[in-house]
């Protein structure tokens, strides 16, 4: 099912995918293997090779962190890092994956200059500086 929206529905898409989307679930539909560990997920780094387990998966988050890499994000992040693609075509990957109908949005390119696709990778790298957090911090045990 393809539709065609304007940007601001366009974000309202991003968002709503992004919630019915489970970071755990995507991350072993790319045959990652992560057990539960506590409250979140650990696992060996996709990222690298290692022998001891440094990615981290917070299923209430919604976030991954690698220690190995320092690579961490969202659902999208994990997509556009695990298979070297675009904001657009991870969003469009997970909108298959959760049978929830792809967007196209109408063509900006004219009217700004870099146009959507510019848009939509600085707000991917934007939400990769802000997500990108530890998701367990040692410090954060301390009583202070």
């Amino acid at each position: 099912m393809w539709k065609r929206y304007q940007e601001n529905t366009w974000l309202h898409y991003v968002d709503a995918l992004r919630e019915k989307a489970d970071i755990v679930d995507v991350v072993r539909s790319e045959h990652i293997k992560i057990k539960k560990c506590g409250k979140d997920w650990l696992g060996c780094s996709p990222f690298n090779r290692e022998q001891k387990p440094s990615f981290r998966v917070s299923q209430e988050k919604q976030i991954f962190k690698c220690f190995s890499t320092g690579k961490g994000g969202n659902v999208f992040t994990f997509f556009m890092e695990i298979r070297k693609c675009t904001f657009s075509e991870a969003v469009a990957m997970i909108a298959k994956m959760y049978h929830f109908g792809y967007v196209q949005w109408k063509d900006e390119k004219k009217k700004r200059p870099g146009g959507t696709e510019h848009l939509h990778h600085s707000t991917a790298t934007s939400q990769n500086a802000c997500l990108g957090q530890k998701i367990h911090d040692e410090d954060d045990d301390l009583p202070f």
